[in-house]
């Protein structure tokens, strides 16, 4: 597999077609697009060594002010807020299916257009939803479940082994191995889920591209994708490679997203909070521009990868096999022997045998091998059969065909008519 080639492809699409942008804005890329999380301390409290005074000005005051102020604008502001993170999550489900859309029609050689990716993605909504629920909501759910299980489990016996502790050493002694056995299982389990969310999402990338390109269904594109993970087809190795992708990607956006929130932050630091949210808030759609890009340039990664694995990457002219010299097909220049080079000297024929020499009493033909049946030429001929006229004459007969025609007979047959030299 030429990782090398599909990365570079999937960025020539990436950036060919900016339309895919709007696409991977909605669908994200590996951990679910960028975010941000820029939030501060909740104390602001230091110490001066003669007690414990606030930092500078009344910022907290005047949000709190404004808060109460304006509870009905900030109870409308959060509804509104889950509605839109609603809206976008059931648009970024039909957008991840869009996009691998899209990118197939571009390797496909067709037209680019976001109408048909919005279909595409609609249309197999329920499919892809099914693929995330079963995948990837349900085993996070009960890995949830099960942490807040031990948690609660952990604290309520930590507790009772403390209220024993207090009349006796026994409870005590009971409190540190139960603390450190459920510590010790809950490292364990969430590296085992750590490993399974890693399987289940290459198992979802792959199940995706074939409810998409192949119109398979929810369980059936799954038992596909686990199928080419465990065939070793070079997905798991994918994934690696994305990874470093995505942590590269992290690493120049934490920059650049300092480099914008930064004076915005301080900004609220000194009192100035509006202008501060203005700041963050335009630097936030500055950096949703690459967010979208690497969105784009990540699902069209898993999809090139998808094609050439599955073997629907159409042959192109650099990658046609080539034949030997001189083993050529019909129109291809392999058909002609390569020219002679310099010095070039073409072997020289067979020299003649000699005949056999002749004996004493002339030449001796070779033996004849009775083993073999007799060449054409050496077969004795076959005797000549007489015609029936010939016959009829050599008996004196007339010439059948003479009589009928009142012709006299040939002279010179047996018992023909009279000689005309007699």
């Amino acid at each position: 597999m030429d990782y090398t080639g599909i990365l570079k492809r999937a960025w020539n699409v990436t950036w060919k077609y900016k339309i895919l942008w709007l696409f991977g804005l909605f669908a994200g890329g590996m951990g679910g697009g960028f975010s941000s999380n820029s939030g501060g301390g909740s104390s602001n409290r230091v110490n001066t060594g003669q007690g414990t005074s606030s930092l500078p000005s009344g910022t907290a005051q005047q949000f709190t002010q404004f808060a109460q102020r304006s509870l009905p604008l900030v109870i409308a502001l959060v509804v509104l807020l889950l509605v839109i993170g609603l809206v976008w999550w059931v648009v970024s489900i039909a957008a991840k299916g869009g996009l691998v859309h899209l990118v197939n029609e571009a390797e496909e050689g067709r037209p680019v257009r976001a109408g048909d990716g919005w279909r595409v993605g609609f249309s197999k909504w329920f499919r892809l939803f099914g693929i995330w629920f079963v995948a990837g909501f349900l085993p996070t759910l009960v890995f949830v479940v099960i942490v807040l299980v031990v948690v609660f489990a952990s604290v309520g016996g930590a507790a009772g082994l403390v209220g024993l502790a207090r009349g006796s050493s026994a409870g005590l002694a009971a409190l540190v191995p139960a603390l450190a056995g459920g510590c010790c299982f809950l490292l364990i389990f969430t590296l085992v889920f750590i490993v399974i969310r890693v399987v289940l999402t290459i198992v979802m990338e792959l199940a995706v591209r074939y409810a998409v390109l192949r119109d398979a269904r929810v369980f059936e594109a799954l038992g596909l994708g686990w199928s080419d993970l465990r065939a070793k087809r070079g997905a798991f190795l994918m994934y690696l490679i994305q990874w470093g992708i995505y942590i590269a990607y992290s690493i120049v956006v934490f920059i650049v997203a300092l480099i914008l929130v930064v004076p915005g932050v301080l900004s609220i630091f000194v009192g100035s909070w509006p202008v501060g949210l203005l700041m963050i808030l335009f630097a936030v759609l500055i950096l949703m521009v690459p967010s979208a890009a690497y969105g784009a340039f990540y699902h069209a990664v898993w999809t090139i990868f998808f094609r050439r694995m599955t073997g629907a990457e159409p042959l192109r002219a650099a990658t046609l096999p080539t034949a030997a010299p001189g083993s050529g097909y019909p129109g291809s220049d392999a058909a002609f022997p390569p020219p002679p080079s310099a010095g070039y000297a073409p072997p020289a024929p067979p020299a003649p045998t000699a005949p056999p020499a002749p004996t004493a009493g002339g030449y001796a033909p070779p033996e004849a091998d009775d083993s073999l049946p007799p060449a054409p030429w050496q077969a004795p001929p076959e005797p000549e059969v007489p015609a029936p006229w010939h016959a009829a004459a050599a008996q004196g007969a007339a010439d059948p065909w003479k009589a009928a025609n009142e012709l006299p007979d040939d002279p010179d047959a047996p018992g023909g008519g009279p000689s005309l030299g007699g």
